[in-house]
């Protein structure tokens, strides 16, 4: 899970994809997403 996180935090941080089209592909809630980034 460790690992899955900070890959979806590296993505959001690079802004290669938004937030809410990681949460569809990584089936995470946004809101999730959005504290990993911070």
């Amino acid at each position: 899970m460790r690992a899955l996180k900070a890959m979806i935090a590296l993505e959001a941080r690079r802004e290669q994809s938004t937030v809410t089209d990681l949460a569809q592909r990584y089936q995470v809630h946004v809101n999730q997403n959005y504290a990993w980034k911070k």
